[in-house]
């Protein structure tokens, strides 16, 4: 909400004072308007990208609209921001000089010179769409529906934004007007259905007003915009309800699901990182005939399904090359596939490794980016009619460790874990078929990893069955003090909590004690009932 009320008051200080200084008193010429409009423009993307920095400060979202490098503090993100307002009136003052912008004449076009009224074309078409709808539609609807609800939060942010016109006639009319694209927004799960809407009306009304001309050159501009960030922006955003509150009722069962049903709980899952860098047992199957031993190994000793990953996701490990990760996966797959039954799962966020690992016999997608590293991914997986399990990282590897912050852990993961579960379902991925995982160790603090384990009923209660993958993870070490290899011990007891509250399958290096101990703990479990 912050983001959203600061965007919309800094758009509008931006416009203001230019419009009385241009509208009221003096009139620019063609080329000085055409500079203004050029100004406003390019405040598009800049502004839009800070203020996606400023909703989600410390969270490491690694993009924006149009690729401008976000800020990494608040801080900075407020500073950019004002400093892009006073650029913005110190050029727009040094156009004013430069072209000897002069008082309006009787030959004036509309009451107005022909440069004044492209200034406005542009900012009514272009500019207002853009910055209204971000902030208005984007972060101030979504702050307000997270508390309060869709329809309430719907109504307050379009009356709002009706407010701020100044025009008490309009305020019903803009009031139902921004509902509307209150609800288109929720329908379609973008915004930009709602910008070009709203750019479109603009359009109409500065026809009415201005020549015929303007209309049509910045609707272009527009439209283009649109056709820009749909492409940079390749999968929406689907608005979804704020997950249930934290009940006292008993903690649930997974759910009875066509994935749970293959894979009854509390189901293993053996992990194979075919690297050289991974946290606990990088370099160790490196090679096909040390994986596919490995693999073989991990089936005997009880797990139902084997990860093989030929990328590490450590904190602050580096992307490898697509050849590189497939040369290290699909050899094991291979060999794996002919040698056992259990199934394989492929550790990816690349959508050609997904795809080639299926075809070389893995029948299992799990990517840490939730979709959202390769926007071919969902295709993949709808088209192969594989299970997928999604899980949430504050970033990427590399940054994810970054000072990680949230308000609510548990709910905000929990939202974007119903969130881009609803965005696999909208590509034609089936729900039966979907996992997700609250990535435990991913862009996450030892007390964020604590609560939602202790929470993980929460998470269950979404509907999708739930993966943990806590596996001689970092923060085991802070409350034991073992080192990786030593930390089997609290791997299990982490595993166990989870269990009891719901968890489905695990993820763990350490097969057979991991699979005897969840089958103790599931006998006792279902002994109490």
């Amino acid at each position: 909400m912050f983001a959203g009320v600061t965007l919309f008051v800094v758009s509008q200080a931006v416009l203001t004072p230019a419009l009385i200084v241009f509208g009221d008193e003096r009139r620019p010429s063609v080329l000085a308007g055409v500079v203004l409009a050029s100004i406003c423009l390019a405040c598009i993307p800049l502004a839009v990208s800070v203020a996606f920095e400023l909703a989600f400060a410390y969270r490491r979202r690694e993009w924006s609209l149009f690729g401008v490098a976000p800020a990494r503090r608040i801080a900075s993100s407020v500073a950019i921001f004002l400093g892009l307002a006073l650029v913005a009136l110190f050029v727009s003052a040094a156009a004013n000089a430069l072209f000897d912008i002069k008082q309006p004449t009787e030959d004036d076009l509309f009451g107005g010179s022909t440069g004044y009224e492209l200034f406005v074309a542009a900012s009514a078409i272009v500019f207002a769409p853009w910055i209204e709808e971000v902030s208005i539609r984007g972060f101030l609807l979504g702050g307000l529906a997270r508390r309060f609800g869709f329809w309430i939060g719907a109504a307050a942010s379009a009356a709002l934004w009706a407010g701020a016109h100044f025009e008490v006639f309009v305020l019903v009319l803009f009031t139902l007007w921004g509902i509307l694209l209150a609800w288109l927004r929720r329908r379609t799960g973008s915004l930009l259905p709602g910008v070009a809407l709203h750019g479109t009306w603009n359009t109409l009304v500065t026809v009415l007003n201005q020549p015929w001309w303007m209309g049509v050159i910045f609707w272009a501009l527009l439209a283009g915009t649109v056709v820009v960030a749909a492409r940079r922006m390749p999968e929406p955003v689907t608005f979804v309800d704020p997950p249930d509150e934290p009940t006292t009722e008993p903690p649930p069962n997974p759910p009875d699901t066509e994935l749970t049903r293959r894979f009854p709980a509390p189901a293993v899952m053996g992990v194979i990182n075919v690297t050289p860098d991974s946290f606990s047992d990088g370099g160790q199957f490196l090679g096909p005939d040390a994986a596919i031993a490995h693999g073989l190994e991990l089936a005997a000793r009880g797990a139902d399904l084997i990860d093989i990953g030929g990328e590490s996701t450590r904190p602050g490990s580096d992307p490898v090359s697509l050849e590189e990760e497939l040369q290290r996966v699909l050899p094991a797959i291979r060999g794996l596939v002919e040698r056992t039954d259990v199934p394989i799962s492929i550790d990816t966020m690349k959508a050609e490794v997904a795809r080639q690992a299926i075809e070389a016999g893995a029948s299992f997608v799990n990517d840490v980016s939730a979709l959202r590293h390769d926007p071919e991914m969902a295709a993949v997986v709808a088209a192969a009619g594989v299970p997928l399990c999604l899980m949430h990282m504050q970033g990427t590897p590399k940054t994810m460790q970054d000072h990680p912050r949230y308000a609510d852990v548990v709910g905000e993961v929990a939202e974007f874990l119903l969130e881009r579960a609803h965005y696999a379902e909208s590509r034609g991925i089936r729900r039966e078929l979907i996992c997700i995982d609250p990535g435990i160790g991913f862009g996450k603090t030892m007390e964020h990893n604590l609560v939602l384990l202790h929470e993980l009923d929460s998470l269950v209660r979404l509907g999708y069955p739930v993966l943990i993958a806590v596996s001689r993870k970092r923060f085991i070490e802070k409350i034991t003090g073992r080192a990786d290899s030593e930390r089997l011990a609290g791997t299990i007891a982490a595993n166990l909590a989870a269990h009891d509250r719901g968890a489905w399958m695990f993820r763990v290096h350490d097969v057979g004690p991991a699979r005897e101990a969840l089958d103790v703990a599931a006998a006792v479990r279902g002994a109490r009932r």
